[in-house]
């Protein structure tokens, strides 16, 4: 066993004295009754949260200028050292990579065996973790108000200066948006190249941003005041807690907001109204998590680490010790570690790991339709408006007649054929999109007047697309799908959105849902499956409960043995794997 860890049966340096008080504590009501699961001895404090792997590992940066990675005993697996010491801002990528700063504001990027994968300098400090964002490169906000777009091998894509420096942790939405404040009071949202698609005065000062990909981006401000923003960063809701300072708010994916203040504990409904609120016995002392079960975990200030069920009552004393406790770490498997000023990290199993766990967990397959962003071509294709190649293509797609369209879709089909489409014209599939959506989307089909009658063209120009591998039409192709009358576009939609692999909000798969849910095509049925195994992989977990209500369907459904079976084969991979079967 390795030396820093401390066993829970052998010798102790004052066993006596301690498992007397220890004992003490089991038979204190309200206690745990389950002793620690282990405890490890860092050699000094341990510098901001721990960070938990689905494999059951743990990450911390430590006071002794070293990374350690613990296995799921306690026992160390790695460390790793730059010689500098650390800021205590850790992260773990979707990919496992590990990010970790330095007090000479060096960036480094290491893989999930602590081996470098690069490291740069930076010009300021990092203000909140490395993101990554929907093309799998890194997003970094600095400081000083800079924001750094830089791919797997450290090279800088693009830098945005966003005019006063960044003042909070900046969020990234379900779409793909960089949401920053800055100290000049605005509120910025930038595209994943660094457009500035939203600017905006911020209601009051900001101090925390939140996301839910059922009621938005969330807010919290000086006074106590809480704001839910719409897509362009308009407040449309509010609560206040006057004078009252917020630490913390959790957001569960139901859009359910837990706010932490200084002594108290509230859960606001996703319409903000006020459903339960409790004062606590002593000050919090550090962030809380949320469990799969709907619970609060904190830690406070007379070194208690208490559960919350959100239901009115008393919180339950998971743990007790002699000193504060400090920053938490909850994982996958229902693991808690808790460290703080006795410099112990103790790991306590506070809850079943989440297993199967699949019967409305998290509840809403709506999305947000009510404050959706209205997503266009005309929103996306500012870049191209002076390229004569756009121009000409648009005012081809603008004509509307058939041999327009059939003019735009054989240049670019000769074109693919090369292998030069998406090299040479970067804003083709701006233009293809055009034509995909052309006779579904245009007002006078809300009219049930179509415009045009061209399926086959729509179904070249989808195909085309799936090459693309562009978030940015995701939601496009989504909406206008559930208006697409054709099978085989219905059919090229699909797997458009498969091979765009990326569905934060989980929009995605409920739009896959409801075009299979009454299908009786096999055909359809069959990119369903092979764009749903695609999310799957690109996310690294299903986005949406309609996941599930999707394979229910495929296995159900008439539909061949074979594609049933890879269902069902799908199916069981994911209860197998409880990282990937959580919405």
């Amino acid at each position: 066993m390795d030396p820093r860890v401390k066993p829970l049966i052998g010798p102790w340096r004052k066993p006596r004295l301690f498992v007397f008080l220890w004992g003490l504590t089991l038979f204190t009501p309200g206690f745990s009754q389950t002793p620690p699961l282990w405890q490890f001895v860092p050699p000094g404090r341990i510098l901001g949260l721990p960070v938990p792997t689905p494999e059951g590992d743990w990450g911390f940066l430590c006071e002794d200028k070293f990374f350690y990675l613990l296995n799921d005993q306690g026992q160390i697996k790695a460390r790793w050292s730059s010689g500098g010491r650390f800021v205590p801002l850790l992260s773990r990528q979707p990919q496992g990579q590990w990010s970790i700063q330095t007090w000479d504001h060096t960036l480094w990027v290491l893989s999930p065996e602590l081996v470098p994968i690069f490291h740069i300098k930076l010009t300021s400090p990092l203000m909140g973790p490395m993101t990554t964002d929907p093309k799998g490169d890194y997003l970094l906000a600095l400081k000083e108000g800079l924001v750094l777009n830089v791919n797997s091998t450290g090279k800088i894509l693009w830098k945005k200066n966003v005019g006063s420096p960044i003042t909070t942790f900046p969020v990234l939405d379900a779409g793909g948006e960089f949401w920053i404040s800055t100290a000049e009071g605005n509120l910025q949202a930038l595209d994943p190249w660094g457009e500035t698609l939203v600017k905006i005065k911020a209601p009051t000062l900001v101090q925390h941003l939140a996301f839910s990909p059922v009621t938005g981006l969330l807010m919290t401000g000086a006074g106590g005041r809480i704001s839910w923003l719409d897509d362009q960063g308009e407040e449309f809701r509010i609560q206040v807690f006057s004078g009252q300072s917020i630490r913390q708010i959790l957001v569960e994916p139901t859009g359910r907001v837990w706010v932490v203040t200084t002594n108290k504990l509230r859960i606001l409904s996703s319409q903000s109204r006020l459903e339960k609120e409790i004062t606590l016995e002593s000050p919090v002392s550090g962030s809380g998590v949320l469990t799969e079960k709907r619970t609060l975990i904190l830690p406070l200030k007379n070194g208690q680490v208490v559960e919350w069920d959100g239901k009115g009552g008393k919180p339950q004393v998971l743990y007790q010790d002699s000193k504060t406790l400090g920053p938490l770490g909850l994982s996958e498997k229902g693991i808690l570690v808790v460290s703080g000023e006795s410099w112990i990290f103790t790991a306590l199993q506070v809850s079943p790991p989440p297993g199967f766990g699949w019967t409305g967990l998290y509840g809403n397959s709506q999305g947000r339709s009510d404050i959706q962003r209205d997503v266009s071509v005309r929103n996306l294709d500012k870049p191209y408006l002076q390229i004569p190649e756009y121009q000409y293509f648009k005012a081809l797609v603008q004509r509307g007649d058939y041999n327009s369209h059939s003019q735009v879709i054989q240049d670019m089909e000769e074109l693919e054929s090369q292998g030069k489409l998406w090299s040479k014209w970067n804003f083709a599939s701006l233009i293809l999109l055009s034509v995909a959506q052309a006779g579904v989307s245009e007002p006078e089909f809300l009219e049930l007047a179509v415009v045009n009658n061209f399926p086959d063209l729509r179904k070249r120009a989808l195909r085309l697309l799936g090459g693309a591998h562009d978030p940015r039409i995701r939601k496009i192709v989504a909406r206008n799908l559930l208006q697409e009358y054709d099978p085989q576009a219905r059919i090229g939609g699909i797997q458009v959105l498969g091979e765009i692999g990326f569905d934060g909000d989980g929009n995605s798969l409920r739009t896959i849902y409801e075009l299979i849910k009454t299908t009786k095509d096999e055909a359809t049925a069959s990119a369903a499956l092979g764009a749903l195994k695609n999310i799957l992989r690109m996310n690294g977990r299903l986005t949406d409960p309609a996941g599930l209500m999707i394979l229910t369907r495929l296995f159900q459904g008439p539909f061949s043995a074979n594609l049933r079976r890879d269902a069902q084969k799908t199916f069981q991979l994911i209860i197998a794997q409880p990282s990937i079967n959580t919405f």
